[in-house]
């Protein structure tokens, strides 16, 4: 099941733009009642988008690479969706060959990913060219 009860509070909650509550329930899960490698992956990736919003770049990183890791071969969007949201990240550090790449892999990599996908390619090569 793609679905958990407190993985959609977390999700409501960025939506919502409460980002301090959100990453109070992703510290307060406990990863290991997550049963699927699913669940796993967008417990990674909500963490990783947390940080990001609350400009915590290197956590944002740290948790969006843990997304690209494990949702290697998944059909979700988290992994596509995290390696630009990290060549975002990069580029407001002005790290443009960090950007590059993870945009780049945003468009090249993950060819499981069926959600969103052309949507986050297009976003990445639009971000990439302005680089």
């Amino acid at each position: 099941s793609y679905y958990h009860k407190d993985l959609l509070k977390i999700r409501l909650l960025y939506d919502g733009g409460y980002y301090s509550q959100a990453l109070i329930l992703l510290e307060s899960l406990d990863v290991a009642t997550l049963k699927t490698t699913d669940l796993k992956l967008e417990y990674y990736y909500r963490y990783g988008r947390t940080y990001q919003e609350l400009e915590d770049y290197n956590n944002a990183l740290v948790w969006l690479k843990k997304a690209m890791v494990t949702g290697a071969s998944s059909k979700r969007y988290f992994p596509r969706k995290s390696a630009l949201e990290s060549g975002v990240i990069y580029s407001e550090l002005k790290n443009k060959e960090r950007a590059k790449k993870m945009l780049t892999k945003a468009i090249d990599s993950y060819d499981s990913s069926e959600e969103h996908e052309k949507s986050i390619k297009q976003q990445a090569a639009s971000l990439r060219s302005a680089l």
